[in-house]
């Protein structure tokens, strides 16, 4: 069965109520967390177009329109932690923008209509440069087709598609059995397709919104499904490498000229299935930007409008271990290392110690002390088989994917005994254990011995409001939308003290005992006790630089933005 999430009910806004009037034809925690992550940087905007560059490693934005219908031709670069603008002529004031890297010359490729024409620009990092002006017309889509390498533009006005071979458009002899306008597309490196889902057709001069998942393989059509989101339009997909999913966030549908639905529910589409991923959080809008990058393993969020307004907020939605796994001391020292996860060489990398491989594409780290050596064991959750694998222990079937790791030594015996959470079920899976129904959709795991009495305590964060619940213990608001969670021993009591990390200030927050700020946005927290003094220490990792820095001891350059830091309390 599939649960809907919630829905917010809202009079048309300004421009989407003009057009009904003229009928104008997006640890490794499994689930992802989304984390907003910037306040400053482009003026917030509907339908923007936007793309990540694979071979300069930065998510492009181009125009849009603001908050007065003016159409903006602006662009942009995120680079992980910050906005910066370029002031350039280029592509003009085009309607609905679509962009897409294009391998074969590496550059951003931005298609736009303006006064009649399809016009083709190439964005190099530095200027644009018009290549073609003899497109198609509509608004369409625009992927990479990374198995053909040829860039796609999907659904024009008659539902055809167009492949660009580096200097012209070629019309495909496929068409779109239903045509439609909106509809989002995504590439399945993994799987070569290119993925659709929902859009909007008209009838009675109102967009009747449509909720059917195609895939093209570059020859034909394949409807997949006719089940998962609410139909909807001005939504977004984008194709989570790491995760080998495609996503979707928000949009909107109309079932009457003053009535709109949007969403605020995060889909996952694996080839077979939508799962329903989260709820809440951001919230809720349409006509957004949502990329996938590559170098952080992250999809990235840009604008849209939520009731009358547009957005410019930016959030991130990515692999980062933000969940608890596990105490980090691989030398038995009494001082957690400084240490990260390559995932695309399955690389273990541990300061001043030497580097090891372990595990597959797609594992999760989860590096804890399994045996009870006082060593940090390597470790790594595989979701497609549901196992975990251990070094130098026998592997252990539980779990599957879709699930969060939390691991945690649940019985006070010393050792960390393998467990996950399933939000889709609520519900706590333990190698050792009993299951434990606990906790609602969306929350992320946040195990940790709150209590002091030598056992893992069963608890979960709300991302969307804030809330802490502990098992048996502790149930209260404490930080607010947005904050990632990082419980910790900060006082060296012996007890995991509720905490919260605010990305968009850097500002932390520990219950009932400080607050300071350390950390720029874009930075992830990585608490640890660093100094061997038994209380864990305010640090944060910089993936753009690869820098740790850690609060009054020291600052070291180790890893990459890709990597997945380790550390993670004690």
């Amino acid at each position: 069965m599939i649960i809907q999430p919630k829905l917010i009910k809202t009079i048309l806004c300004p421009f989407l109520f003009l057009f009904a009037l003229a009928g104008i034809a997006r640890q490794a925690s499994a689930q992802g967390i989304w984390t907003k992550v910037s306040i400053s940087g482009p003026v917030p905007r509907i339908d923007p177009a936007m793309a990540y560059d694979g071979k300069r490693g930065r998510m492009v934005l181009y125009g849009g329109r603001s908050s007065t219908s003016s159409y903006l031709s602006d662009t942009w670069e995120w680079d992980g932690s910050a906005w910066t603008q370029f002031n350039v002529s280029g592509p003009g004031s085009p309607s609905s923008p679509t962009m897409a890297y294009y391998a074969g010359s590496k550059k951003v490729v931005l298609y736009g209509y303006v006064s009649g024409h399809g016009n083709t620009w190439e964005w190099d990092g530095k200027s644009w440069s018009l290549v073609n002006s003899s497109g198609p017309t509509g608004s369409p889509s625009m992927v990479f087709d990374s198995g053909r390498g040829r860039l796609v533009l999907l659904y024009s006005s008659d539902g055809s598609a167009w492949e660009w071979d580096g200097s012209a458009w070629i019309k495909s002899p496929s068409v779109h059995p239903l045509p439609r306008d909106n509809g989002a597309v995504a590439y399945d490196s993994a799987r070569r397709k290119t993925v659709v889902f929902g859009g909007h057709i008209w009838e009675n001069s109102l967009a009747k919104a449509l909720g059917d998942t195609w895939e093209w393989d570059g020859a034909s059509w394949v409807q997949s499904s006719s089940t998962g989101p609410d139909a909807r339009t001005y939504h977004a997909l984008a194709y989570d490498g790491v995760r080998k999913r495609t996503m979707l966030f928000g949009g909107l549908s109309r079932p009457d000229a003053y009535t709109l639905i949007r969403y605020f529910d995060t889909w996952e589409w694996d080839g077979q299935a939508w799962v329903l991923m989260s709820t809440l959080v951001p919230a809720a809008r349409s006509s957004h930007a949502l990329a996938y990058d590559s170098r952080r393993g992250e999809v990235v969020l840009f604008g849209g409008q939520n009731t009358s307004n547009c957005l410019g907020e930016t959030w991130t939605r990515g692999q980062a271990a933000y969940v608890i796994v596990g105490k980090s001391d691989f030398n038995k020292d009494g001082v957690s290392d400084i240490a990260y996860y390559r995932p695309s060489k399955n690389r273990w990398s541990v300061y001043k110690q030497r580097n090891r491989t372990f595990g597959k594409p797609g594992d999760i780290p989860v590096p804890a002390d399994y045996d009870g050596d006082g060593k940090t064991d390597l470790a790594v959750f595989r979701p497609s088989q549901g196992r975990w694998y251990i070094q130098n222990l026998p592997s252990v079937a539980l779990g599957k994917d879709g699930d969060t790791p939390a691991p945690g030594d649940y019985n006070g015996d010393g050792k960390t005994e393998p467990a996950v959470y399933r939000f889709s079920e609520k519900t706590w899976y333990f190698a050792k254990q009993p299951t434990v129904a606990f906790g609602e959709w969306g929350d992320i795991p946040v195990p940790g011995d709150y209590n002091g009495d030598g056992k893992t305590d069963v608890a979960v964060f709300s991302p969307s409001t804030a809330k802490w619940s502990i098992q048996n213990q502790f149930n209260r608001i404490f930080g607010q939308t947005g904050d990632i969670p990082v419980p910790a021993d900060y006082d060296g009591d012996g007890k995991t003290d509720p905490a919260v990390f605010r990305p968009s200030s850097g500002k932390w927050q520990v219950y009932k005992k400080f607050n300071v700020f350390y950390g720029m946005p874009g930075d992830i927290p990585v608490p640890g006790d660093y100094d061997g003094d038994g209380k864990v220490d305010v640090a944060v990792f910089n993936p753009a630089t690869g820098t740790w820095d850690i609060r009054k001891q020291k600052k070291v350059v180790f890893g990459a933005a890709s990597d997945i830091p380790l550390v993670r309390g004690k």
